[in-house]
């Protein structure tokens, strides 16, 4: 049995450690088990009450055991998040998929490392989703989708059939995109976002009070 090491402690840890619990409770092939987390501090550790030990800070060394997650998903800390992973990986790190069993996963697609996988998302057939994406509650990316990497999609997300993601983009909840739409990098669309057009890189994506999306500026 394999010891999963989290790394981050705040909410998002928090539902991590949950999503382990429910997969050791009604999945007889799920052989991880929690070693503890890794973190820059104790701040959100001692919040949440962790029954896990703080095994310690970026210069945790790996262990021949480990396995890692990489439970950070605010959009303020995809430089960081992206940044932690590198230094893991020059430490031979391994990185697991974290899928939830509640979520339905099709025939055929094609998946990197190191990825989340909510409860009750859906991932249609001949979708290819790359290496250390969060894909968050009730999320749905339909059929022929290409997702990149380091990509956040939260809570409600639809992703129809044909979308082309590049990396390091923010979807805040409930945004729904289009078929066929391809996105560029390092974006953030705010919540409730209709994309129906391509977008290139580096853009905020917002509603305005028409309801039509507005992309505003670079986010770098």
């Amino acid at each position: 049995m394999k010891d999963i090491v989290i790394i981050g402690s705040g909410g998002f840890g928090a539902e991590v450690v949950q999503y382990i619990h429910d997969n050791q409770n009604s999945k007889e092939e799920f052989h991880y088990k929690i070693k503890g987390f890794v973190d820059v501090d104790n701040v959100s550790y001692e919040k949440y009450q962790y029954e896990y030990p703080l095994l310690g800070n970026d210069t945790y060394q790996v262990e021949k055991n480990d396995v890692f997650v990489v439970a950070i998903a605010g959009s303020e800390r995809m430089a960081r998040r992206k940044s932690i992973v590198q230094a893991l990986l020059r430490k031979n790190a391994i990185f697991v998929n974290l899928m939830h069993h509640t979520c339905s996963i099709s025939n055929g697609i094609n998946i990197g490392q190191g990825n989340i996988i909510a409860p009750y998302v859906i991932i249609g057939p001949e979708t290819k989703i790359g290496n250390f994406n969060v894909i968050n509650y009730q999320s749905s990316i339909a059929h022929d989708s290409n997702i990149g990497d380091f990509n956040v999609i939260s809570p409600g997300t639809i992703i129809t059939g044909g979308v082309k993601m590049h990396d390091e983009n923010f979807f805040g909840t409930s945004v729904s995109v289009l078929p066929y739409i391809s996105i560029g990098s390092n974006n953030k669309i705010q919540s409730g976002v209709v994309l129906d057009k391509n977008i290139d890189s580096n853009l905020f994506v917002y509603n305005n009070t028409r309801n039509k999306s507005i992309f505003l500026g670079s986010t770098v």
